[in-house]
């Protein structure tokens, strides 16, 4: 299986927006990076992860079963691989500020440049 995204930036669970089950993971910004890459999981229902991803690479997400939408997407980071079962994923770039992030009422476009996308 062919990876959707991939990385060798530190990426770490940054939030859980528990009214809209959206989940967010960081790679920020900082001295050596210029911007922050989010990757911003939609309708997030079952994760299986860790809090730290030193480089990661993003499959796509496989049905779970015919009775529910969401799909196990899988991250794998050196030999371990994890899950989340969620609607869609999409990979942005942005240059907020560390410490803010995106809040579903607002809209994808306070998410910065989409980079990658997968409803599955």
């Amino acid at each position: 299986m062919t990876p959707f995204y991939t990385s060798t930036r530190l990426f770490r669970f940054w939030s859980f927006i528990v009214s809209h089950n959206t989940l967010l993971i960081r790679s920020s910004l900082g001295e050596k990076e210029k911007t922050n890459i989010d990757l911003v999981f939609f309708g997030a229902q079952e994760l299986h992860l860790v809090w730290k991803f030193d480089g990661l690479a993003l499959f796509e997400g496989e049905k779970i079963s015919d009775t529910r939408f969401e799909r196990r997407f899988k991250i794998q980071s050196g030999a371990s691989m994890f899950f989340i079962d969620a609607l869609a994923v999409s990979v942005f770039e942005n240059q907020v500020d560390t410490f803010e992030f995106y809040h579903p009422v607002n809209g994808p476009e306070d998410l910065g440049r989409r980079i990658a996308h997968s409803s599955g």
